[in-house]
């Protein structure tokens, strides 16, 4: 077994395994052991002393600060990024050039300040607000930092523990991140590059904390009883888990298990364009992340389409190919085409690994082994979709987009579904999206404001008589209250 040194960091400092007192081992499938640094009392202490206020340093800097982290992250060439993408590949099951994209992606983001003011504008309305005071009706409101933040992270899209990070850093907070075992890499990595970036002695390098502890461990206790907000993504029973550890006063932001699926009008467009599109979402991520469609409902002729997603789905291979599955993800995709075919439905797949599966009836219950498997359904109306939308559906994926947007919006965001986007776009958010139904970054912030004087004249009424102050005060003027 190859047997690999991870660091992780404490305030800024990094932490190797060589000549730790109690190291941690990480063994995966793949025939490569990580070794992790764990976390002293002392460490622990060092991390629950730190409360530096960060709310006086600029918007200017902090977004520059992030930039720098960017602009290296995008670079093939960068050492710690190389470093981060060979574990990765080795750990994750996900193939090199998926991980390659997944890094390209979040780096060509983050490298450009003026992505963070956007993000800022959009969810809280002005990106001032976490500099100064704003006026807002008779109000001035700031934005200040909860204080310290605990990430818990998953490992099936690397670039959202990155982008979870970045939020934290943006507005300001103490950031502790608690490492994902299926993807310990991404996230300690990007933290070294701001830091070797930025300095160690910089005030946000020594608010950022990125280590890994195991499921019973003591530390989920400390961690939280010591954090200000938690945010934790993943599986339901994993939230529901830290959910039980969290007091009622902190809290809680989830990114639960969410699911998504494409509508294709295939009589009012071309169907190699939606074929290509709809193919290129379900293999990102091999099929693993939220937004990734698992059904696809045509209205319309679905048989024009189906020669088109073979040849696409054979070109996504070449484009981005698909990683390592483990035994039990193998037999679930045998198991899920062998009860296809003995229910007569149609099925295609290729040795390259993905499954196209044609079922006249969704409402014919199979469950799905994700990894490429798209199940297709003929149908008349988008209302025949309804049954399948709930507030555990993230992403609709249509094609063509702008005739049926609204309309779609309409009908299936009424029902719990959180984001309408055109097919070939589920991995790419824009500027103003919400996450799963909300802007995530006033889940970071306290928003506190200045009142003022009473006699300040807003667009309601005058300046208040001494008789109106005298009701204002007592419930009376002087001259009906009675003295005993």
């Amino acid at each position: 077994m190859r047997c690999i040194d991870l660091p992780i960091i404490v305030c800024g400092e990094i932490r190797t395994p060589d000549g730790a007192d109690d190291v941690l081992e990480l063994e995966y499938s793949s025939g490569v052991k990580l070794r992790l640094p764990r976390l002293r009392e002392e460490d622990v202490e060092t991390v629950l002393q730190s409360r530096q206020l960060l709310h006086e340093i600029p918007l200017a800097e902090v977004s520059r600060y992030l930039g720098a982290g960017g602009a290296r992250w995008v670079d093939p060439s960068y050492p710690v990024r190389r470093a981060a993408l060979d574990i990765a590949c080795d750990v994750t099951g996900f193939s090199r050039p998926m991980l390659e994209r997944d890094f390209w992606v979040i780096g060509d983001y983050l490298m450009f300040r003026n992505n963070y003011y956007d993000l800022l504008d959009a969810e809280l309305g002005d990106h001032r607000m976490v500099d100064e005071w704003v006026h807002r009706q008779v109000a001035r409101v700031r934005a200040f930092p909860r204080g310290r933040v605990l990430h818990v992270m998953v490992g099936n899209v690397p670039m959202a523990g990155v982008y979870s990070m970045v939020r934290s850093i943006l507005t300001k907070n103490h950031t502790i991140v608690k490492l994902p075992a299926r993807d310990p890499s991404t996230c300690v990595h990007f933290a070294r590059a701001l830091i070797q970036e930025n300095g160690a002695d910089h005030p946000i390098s020594r608010s950022l904390t990125v280590a890994y502890w195991e499921k019973d461990s003591p530390l989920w206790n400390t961690m939280i009883a010591a954090s200000d907000m938690i945010c934790a993504w993943g599986q339901g029973s994993s939230l529901a888990r830290v959910k039980a550890k969290v007091p009622h006063s902190v809290p809680f932001l989830e990114f639960g298990p969410k699911r998504s699926l494409a509508i294709v009008f295939a009589d009012e467009c071309d169907p190699l364009a939606a074929a290509t599109r709809v193919a290129h979402d379900v293999s990102v991520y091999d099929q693993e992340a939220c937004f990734s469609p698992q059904r696809l409902f045509v209205v319309g002729d679905h048989r024009k389409l189906i020669p088109h997603l073979k040849d696409a789905f054979a070109q996504q291979q070449r484009f981005l190919p698909k990683g390592a599955t483990s035994p039990d993800v193998e037999s679930h995709i045998v198991r899920t085409r062998l009860e296809a075919v003995f229910r007569n439905t149609e099925v295609i797949s290729s040795n390259e690994g993905w499954s196209i599966i044609v079922s006249p009836d969704p409402l014919v219950s199979m469950e799905h082994p994700l990894s490429r498997t798209l199940f297709v359904h003929p149908i008349t109306s988008p209302k025949e979709v309804l049954p399948f939308i709930d507030d555990e559906t993230q992403t609709i994926a249509a094609f063509p987009f702008k005739p049926h947007a609204e309309a779609l919006g309409d009908l299936f965001c009424a029902r719990g579904a959180a984001r309408i986007c055109e097919a070939g776009m589920v991995s790419h958010f824009r500027q103003g999206f919400t996450h799963d139904g909300t802007y995530a970054l006033q889940h970071f912030m306290r928003l506190a404001y200045l009142d003022r004087e009473l006699e300040f004249i807003h667009k309601y009424g005058g300046r208040p008589t001494p008789g109106q102050l005298e009701t204002f005060f007592f419930g009376t003027s002087t001259r009906e209250r009675v003295v005993p």
